[in-house]
């Protein structure tokens, strides 16, 4: 029967959902309770559904998943470290992106590089090569606001497992800029926090955040608490985990 209602057949029910809710919405159409987890696994896969919450789904399709516009050189600069530093685990994102959410427009625009702790130095080193002064390795904001120009890539130290996100492994989602905007001192040093109601219930207006992730992320990083509060209260966003 799960193998007929996989194809287009399941009813979905309306909003956010649960489990029992799924198979309540399909119990006249002969759904079990022990097909209904092969069921919600090939719904997710298949992108019918997402998952928003510890046992929480919804078919809201409407909104995307964020994938930042990377510009030339943050490309490149990826493509430098995976043709080299295949092994080493890293993100790249661009502060420009937060235009789109912000008041108050950021620049110059940086394109910050994270890598896994221990081959951080190597990566400045192998970046610098190729774009002469215009890297910065770990900078404190004044070194930041001192020598940064447009374009100047920021490399970093990332802090161990961020939310997975996009078709390659370095891109970054608001899952972790989320998360980054309350732990990363240099972020919070750059951005005006007046903006942060407006700029986060706007990410989770338009997009599709994965609230699941984000929280764990948050969770390691010793801010769930704050961010959680922060989300429901100041940003009025509805919260399921």
């Amino acid at each position: 029967m799960v193998k007929q209602l996989e194809y287009s057949n399941i009813r979905i029910p309306d909003g956010v959902f649960t489990r029992q809710q799924l198979l309540e919405e399909n119990a006249q159409a002969g759904m079990k309770a022990t097909q209904m987890r092969h069921a919600l696994e090939k719904l997710t896969a298949s992108g019918r559904i997402i998952r928003v919450g510890h046992g929480k789904y919804s078919a809201d399709k409407a909104k995307p998943t964020y994938i930042g516009n990377y510009s030339d050189k943050a490309i490149l600069t990826a493509q430098i470290i995976n043709n080299d530093m295949f092994w080493l685990d890293f993100r790249v994102w661009e502060l420009s992106w937060l235009n789109e959410f912000l008041n108050h427009q950021l620049t110059p625009g940086y394109v910050f590089v994270e890598t896994e702790r221990d081959g951080t130095e190597f990566a400045f080193d192998l970046i610098a090569e190729h774009y002469h002064g215009e890297v910065l390795l770990r900078p404190t904001i004044d070194d930041l606001l001192r020598y940064g120009t447009d374009g100047t890539i920021v490399v970093k130290s990332l802090f161990s497992s961020p939310p997975p996100s996009g078709p390659e492994t370095y891109h970054v989602g608001l899952e972790k800029i989320v998360v980054d905007m309350f732990t990363e001192r240099l972020l919070r040093d750059l951005l005006p926090r007046g903006d942060y109601p407006e700029a986060l219930h706007d990410m989770f207006t338009r997009y599709s955040v994965n609230q699941v992730s984000m929280m764990r992320y948050a969770r390691r990083r010793g801010r769930e608490n704050e961010i959680r509060e922060f989300l429901r209260d100041k940003s009025s966003i509805k919260l399921y985990v």
